[in-house]
């Protein structure tokens, strides 16, 4: 409990650029597991046409999605953590910006 009886609420850890972050290590782990996938389907002697290619993407694709799940959680934990304190504060400013006109409005009446 906190000085105002409100419970604490542990935040996650801050992470410069998280979003940057989260996003270019999801990318680098998508090629990864298409690299390794594909490197298997050509050591397994599978015939890559097209059919075979974008099946291996899509295999690629969820591999790396499982994995990322895992593998990213912390990054993926600050970079909400750093949405949802821009989100905050930009609303705050909203909040202030429309009592400031509401003043405004009262003065003039």
């Amino acid at each position: 409990m906190s000085a105002n009886n409100e419970p604490v609420v542990p935040t996650a850890e801050r992470i410069p650029h998280a979003t940057l972050r989260y996003t270019t290590l999801r990318l680098a782990l998508f090629l990864v597991s298409l690299v390794l996938i594909w490197g298997i389907a050509e050591l397994a002697g599978m015939q890559l046409d097209d059919a075979n290619r974008l099946f291996l993407l899509a295999v690629a694709l969820v591999v790396s999605s499982i994995a990322s799940f895992f593998v990213l959680a912390r990054y993926r934990g600050a970079m909400s953590a750093g949405l949802v304190a821009r989100t905050e504060r930009l609303s705050g400013k909203v909040r202030d910006s429309a009592s400031f006109e509401d003043e405004d409005e009262e003065v003039e009446a």
